[in-house]
């Protein structure tokens, strides 16, 4: 908490041990518990995972843990129908409130960052060279490794990009959801400009075609 407000969410149930447990665990017993017990969900968090802060020495050994951790061997199956099954739930409990929601719209943001964090599970432990904490920059791996299509991998980042310059211009200048039927002026020539359309009428449908298209790239990795 600060004196503006709380800085950030922490859900406190997300810890190994569930809201049991302690709220910090040692590095071995993370370590153990990623290698012995972790769900898929879990591992697809880890090739989020950063260190942010701490002695370098420290931190150097963190860092060379989290790599290890990612599967040598992966199950492949498993991993993606666990994936799938995670999407599909998603879907259930937030699903999406219409074309911009750029997030949870079939073929939105969540599909890629699923995309990517499926491809570095899969193939982390022959290409350790996928890995990386930003979305966009594992779709550029993929590419540059081979283990997509550039043309797929060109779409994928393409999108990314273009959802990620409209979120930040509406979480900028909106609060609250955002209404695409109900868009001021000023606002839709910013989105119209980050979009690099000539009008609102082709953003939207830009968005739209984008969207089905991410889709199937995400039917046709997920299998």
């Amino acid at each position: 908490m600060t004196a503006e407000g709380r800085l950030y969410e922490v859900d406190m149930r997300l810890r190994p041990s569930g809201n049991s447990g302690p709220i910090a665990t040692h590095i071995e017993g993370f370590v153990d518990y990623q290698r012995q017990s972790a769900w898929t969900w879990e591992k697809l968090a880890l090739t989020r995972a950063r260190v942010i802060a701490g002695e370098p020495e420290f931190c150097t050994y963190i860092a060379g843990e989290l790599k290890n951790l990612l599967p040598h061997e992966p199950d492949v199956g498993k991993i993606s129908e666990d994936v799938k099954e995670m999407r599909q739930r998603l879907e259930r409990e937030r699903p999406h409130k219409g074309l911009w929601d750029l997030k949870n719209a079939p073929g939105g943001l969540i599909d890629i960052e699923f995309m990517a964090q499926f491809l570095q599970l899969i193939h982390a432990g022959r290409t350790p060279e996928i890995c990386h904490q930003n979305t966009g920059e594992v779709l550029k791996r993929v590419s540059d490794l081979g283990l997509v299509k550039s043309d797929v991998a060109n779409d994928l980042c393409q999108a990314n990009s273009l959802y990620q310059r409209l979120s930040q211009i509406i979480s900028l200048c909106v609060e609250g959801e955002f209404d695409g039927s109900k868009v001021p002026e000023g606002l839709a020539l910013l989105l119209e400009a980050a979009g690099d359309a000539a009008d609102f009428s082709e953003l939207e449908n830009t968005l739209a075609k984008t969207q089905t298209r991410i889709r199937q790239h995400y039917n046709s990795i997920v299998v």
